[in-house]
């Protein structure tokens, strides 16, 4: 927050900002984690919009505290443990 007031100057918008940042974040990687998780489609969706309607969830993404990204590292950490876990080791 005091990083997006020094660059933008004090608005909604700009103290709104990390939080809007970690919702992308969220987004983004509550897609790649679901698309690890299952391959069917029908499947992948359903876990989709149960990550992102979660209320609990949704809480953290409006409050201008930095819930918001810490939420959406703690899911893009999530995703790229479970893609590290999906690839083969490589032979020595």
């Amino acid at each position: 927050m005091k990083l997006s007031d020094w660059c933008f100057g004090p608005s909604h918008l700009s103290l709104r900002l990390p939080a809007l940042i970690g919702g992308t974040i969220y987004i983004y990687a509550a897609y790649n984690l679901t698309r690890r998780l299952t391959p069917r489609p029908l499947l992948q969706s359903t876990l989709l919009i149960c990550f992102l309607w979660n209320p609990f969830c949704m809480d953290y993404m409006v409050a201008a505290r930095g819930y918001g990204l810490a939420l959406g590292f703690l899911t893009l950490s999530l995703a790229t443990l479970a893609k590290t876990l999906q690839t083969p080791a490589p032979r020595s």
